[in-house]
């Protein structure tokens, strides 16, 4: 083979055209994958807000029954809780998703030892109600079917 056969011509029209094309298909796929991505966090954000505030609103209804048990201190701790939780959902909804990290990341920088052991106890919680939720769903036909034939 000579020196001219194996140099290729740089990319000419066509070649670089459809390159370009790619590219920016390419770069398009991404923009779109990023929205979804960010819409994706959003809207998880704004359902777990919701579920911390149906979890504030039920931490009080316990604190009003204690209250009208005449369990005074412990309504006033738990009423406490409550506001916490309250203010948590609050902020979690106001917050964007990136906001939200930036904080996780604040905070795992300066508390790595909580944010580790944080992380450790969520693991924990979400593993037991992982088993929890599965084995209700094994028992519960099982215990249905039982009480049908009885």
């Amino acid at each position: 083979m000579s020196k001219q056969q194996s140099n290729s011509k740089p990319s000419s029209g066509p070649q670089r055209s459809t390159a370009k094309d790619a590219e920016a298909h390419a770069r398009s796929a991404v923009d779109e994958a990023q929205r979804s991505a960010v819409q994706y966090a959003e809207d998880g954000k704004s359902a777990a807000a919701h579920h911390v505030a149906d979890l504030a609103a039920a931490v009080r209804s316990a604190s009003d029954s204690l209250a009208a048990n005449d369990k005074d201190v412990v309504a006033r701790f738990v009423s406490e809780a409550a506001d916490g939780i309250d203010r948590a959902a609050t902020s979690l909804s106001a917050s964007s998703v990136d906001e939200l990290m930036n904080g996780v990341q604040d905070f795992a920088r300066k508390n790595p030892g909580a944010f580790f052991a944080g992380a450790v106890l969520a693991g924990l919680a979400v593993g037991r109600f992982a088993k929890a939720s599965a084995d209700r769903q094994q028992t519960t036909p099982v215990a249905e079917g039982a009480a049908n034939h009885v």
